[in-house]
């Protein structure tokens, strides 16, 4: 809730994710992404946010009904996070190992806190544990403080790992580094992965699976392939547009005409029908229905879907 009235910042979002499976959530910003990330482990502050309806299945638990003990059990030991600023996620006054300390839950490794805190910094890639874990956060390059704040998420051996555009405050090589690291620890633990991020690159070489996000709405999903190769929603086609293509004859960007949709005013119908080239007059004053495809792996919301194929 704002000054201004209430603002659904997600709406009725949708969607399930295997172990071992990385799913990207993209779309531009204050589309809903990280909202709806936040929303997943309950870390909305409620006033002045709130979830008001649904729910969050983890294993057949749902998260939104849990007591707080119960959340405290989920939180960094079944679902961990990993947070977009790295220097906002770390306390300045403490060292790194200790803050990984306090998010390694108990003695069922059958190591020590220290032996366990090295072992989690080998893991993400960072030489000399044994000294650099009473090094401070600052201390660390923005791509190492990225990698400790990863370490916290993965210290209580978690399920899920939610990683919130963590990638944007790095630069391409450092980011490579990264995501490297994420692959290889998703393949030694079988991981599962919510991917948020406005970079169609990553996607393609890390996600499996990706759903568009667009003024608190999920409007396409598909595997990744299909997405890139065969969209079908109009706003998925313009952000593909818009991603510059190496060689190209033409390197003129092509952007999406329009701005997002007021929050506190969205359109009756579908949210980007203002902006959509492909707009039919139902699109001004109905909400589009989710398509499934015959084989249930992509779903579409869009009136003109049919005609755009």
């Amino acid at each position: 809730t704002s000054r201004r009235g209430t603002i659904k910042a997600v709406d009725g979002v949708s969607f399930s994710l295997d172990r071992g499976e990385t799913l990207a959530i993209v779309g531009e910003s204050a589309s809903g992404k990280s909202v709806m990330a936040r929303s997943l482990i309950r870390l909305i502050p409620d006033p002045p946010g709130k979830v008001v309806g649904g729910s969050v299945l983890l294993d057949g638990a749902d998260v939104l009904k849990m007591n707080s003990r119960q959340l405290r059990e989920v939180r960094g030991k079944r679902i961990g996070m990993v947070f977009q600023d790295p220097m906002r996620s770390l306390d300045p006054v403490f060292t790194v190992g200790m803050q990984i300390g306090e998010a390694v839950r108990g003695p069922s490794t059958g190591m020590s806190q220290g032996a366990r805190v090295e072992e989690l910094l080998t893991l993400v890639g960072i030489p000399s544990p044994e000294s650099r874990r009473h090094n401070y956060p600052h201390q660390f390059s923005g791509g190492m403080r990225q990698r400790v704040v990863a370490a916290i998420a993965i210290a209580g051996n978690c399920d899920l790992l939610i990683a919130d555009e963590p990638t944007t405050a790095l630069d391409v090589t450092v980011q490579a580094q990264f995501l490297n690291m994420l692959v290889d620890i998703q393949e030694r633990r079988g991981l599962a992965i919510v991917f948020i991020t406005h970079d169609l690159g990553i996607v393609a070489n890390v996600c499996q699976r990706v759903a568009v996000m667009y003024a608190g709405k999920i409007v396409e999903t598909g595997p990744v392939s299909d997405i890139f190769h065969r969209p079908a929603h109009p706003y998925t086609q313009a952000l593909l547009r818009s991603v510059p293509a190496v060689g190209a004859e033409n390197p003129r960007l092509i952007g999406i005409d329009g701005q997002p949709p007021d929050p506190l005013n969205r359109p009756a119908g579908c949210a980007f029908a203002p902006r959509c080239p492909a707009r039919l007059e139902r699109c001004d004053v109905e909400v589009p229905p989710t398509q499934h495809s015959s084989s249930g792996n992509r779903s579409v919301d869009c009136w003109a879907v049919e005609r755009i194929a």
